[in-house]
């Protein structure tokens, strides 16, 4: 046993070492597959010993990890999963266990909610640590398993982007051409970077969940009885600027996203600014505005949307192949 010990530890050094050809590589997994199945070699044991390739610091041994190894849904890992993240999951929130959580499918189940729970402390660095590695999971995992969590994750972003400890701070000065000129603190920063990642995948579940969302229309309603920054109270100009940053991530996420966010808000907020969604096209120059009352709150969110939207056309090759360009 001594030897077939030593023989299998060899196989996976093999395996994770990114200087062996592919060909050494996909032979050493086939060798402790055979150790797994004549009963050499336990399930368990190779698990416990692999903990150091699991969670070391290295980017090239970590993003080869045991699970793909034996990627087959019906295998010893798929059959274990539980059991394996119970291990990788005691060293939350290590920041060089990020690829272990999602460096398979098998995890999703577990990892999501384990995430998802620690979003909800009320520790601000276990929050930050949280959509770090939900922002892994996401890319890793793909829209379809992500989906299965979809209004779990939007529920809690929305707490982290609305409602986290230590508000942006307001300037008493507000320059209406750009979104970022608020203070985000680092949960908010790190929300944003993880909405940007899910809503930019395709066919994502939960992008009608957040348009549709009670408080982004309570926000697009109750600009209306704001015409001026300065009637804005501070919870009131947060929230708008974070809505902004919303509906600015969602409108350029896709065209899809883009044309459900013009259908959906920006008919209204153009509404309110006198500007009808039947009118002909005019010369703004020529547009006579003595007489109207000025929204800031609808203006500035009208122009984060259009200005995403322009981004999105820019770098859109979905665009540029319809028109031939």
């Amino acid at each position: 046993m001594a030897k077939s010990s030593s023989e299998w530890i060899a196989h996976i050094e093999s395996f994770v070492d990114s200087t062996r050809s592919p060909t050494q590589q996909a032979a050493s997994v086939n060798a402790v597959s055979n150790l797994l199945m004549h009963g050499v070699l336990t399930l368990e044991k190779l698990v416990r010993e692999m903990e150091m390739y699991l969670t070391t610091s290295d980017n090239v041994l970590r993003a080869r990890v045991l699970a793909e190894m034996f990627p087959d849904p019906t295998g010893p890992v798929a059959n274990v999963a539980e059991e394996i993240f119970d291990n990788l999951g005691r060293y939350f929130p290590i920041h060089y266990t990020h690829m272990a959580f999602a460096s398979t499918p098998f995890f999703e189940p577990f990892a999501i909610p384990l995430l998802l729970e620690k979003l909800d402390s009320s520790l601000p660095l276990a929050k930050v640590d949280s959509l770090k590695y939900l922002s892994c999971c996401a890319t890793m995992y793909g829209p379809k398993l992500l989906g299965k969590h979809a209004e779990a994750i939007w529920a809690s972003l929305k707490c982290a982007i609305l409602y986290s400890a230590g508000q942006p701070v307001l300037p008493s000065t507000f320059d209406w051409t750009d979104s970022m000129s608020f203070q985000e603190n680092e949960i908010m920063k790190e929300a944003f970077s993880l909405l940007q990642i899910v809503t930019s995948q395709p066919d994502y579940a939960s992008l009608d969940l957040i348009i549709q969302d009670a408080d982004i229309h309570n926000t697009v309603n109750q600009i209306q009885d704001f015409g001026n920054y300065d009637d804005f109270t501070p919870q009131n100009k947060h929230k708008l600027l974070v809505v902004g940053r919303v509906l600015s991530i969602l409108a350029k996420a896709s065209l899809a996203s883009c044309n459900k966010v013009f259908e959906i808000c920006l008919v209204r907020l153009l509404d309110t600014l006198g500007v009808s969604q039947t009118s002909s096209v005019v010369d703004p120059m020529k547009v006579d505005v003595s007489s109207t009352v000025f929204n800031f709150g609808a203006l500035y969110l009208s122009i984060q949307i259009i200005a995403a939207s322009r981004d999105l056309a820019l770098a859109s090759t979905e665009l540029a192949s319809c028109f031939n360009l």
